[in-house]
């Protein structure tokens, strides 16, 4: 390998820092974005889905096995950004907590996003994978099949997840007055 060659991220094969620069550059440029979004509803915070996002790009710059069909690569990039999110919910659950409340708290309400708001702050409350499952599903636009690809179960059981979701948050709205 010469002295500017980097390692490609799949097939553990070999190519020069251009070839990887431009593929690495295709991804980010189809994903970053989206990816992004994800992270911040995630964890609330831009500068922790700064890091978390930087973290996962530079794994895949520096060799991770990305799969090359675009639908495994997609569900891959998520798969890895939600664990990315765990690990750092994990390691600062107490600070993130104040930080959310603290947004929370002082955002100023769009009164025209006044029922939408209420709906995802209950969405907030539902266990994690049914909030991942509820987000993916209705705000990114993913079939059932998708989200089932990155959280790593059946379709049906997202289905299952998903049902149930709505039915608390329906039942959470008919209890308001």
């Amino acid at each position: 390998m010469a002295g500017n060659d980097r390692p490609v991220y799949h097939g553990g094969t070999t190519a020069s820092a251009t070839v990887q620069e431009q593929e690495f550059k295709s991804i980010y440029r189809e994903y970053g974005r989206p990816l992004y979004g994800y992270v911040l509803w995630l964890t609330g915070s831009r500068a922790a889905s700064d890091d978390i996002l930087q973290t996962v790009f530079l794994r895949v710059w520096r060799g991770a096995a990305v799969p090359e069909e675009p639908a495994q690569r997609k569900a891959w990039l998520y798969t890895v950004c939600r664990n990315a999110c765990l690990d750092h919910f994990r390691a600062a659950s107490r600070g993130l907590r104040f930080r959310r409340q603290y947004a929370l708290e002082t955002q100023a309400p769009d009164p025209d996003a006044r029922g939408d708001s209420l709906l995802w702050e209950m969405v907030e409350k539902l266990p994690e994978t049914d909030r991942t499952v509820v987000h993916l599903h209705v705000r990114m636009g993913w079939s059932y099949a998708e989200v089932a690809e990155v959280l790593k179960t059946t379709e049906n059981n997202v289905r299952v997840r998903a049902f149930r979701a709505f039915r608390k948050l329906r039942g959470a709205f008919t209890e308001k007055p």
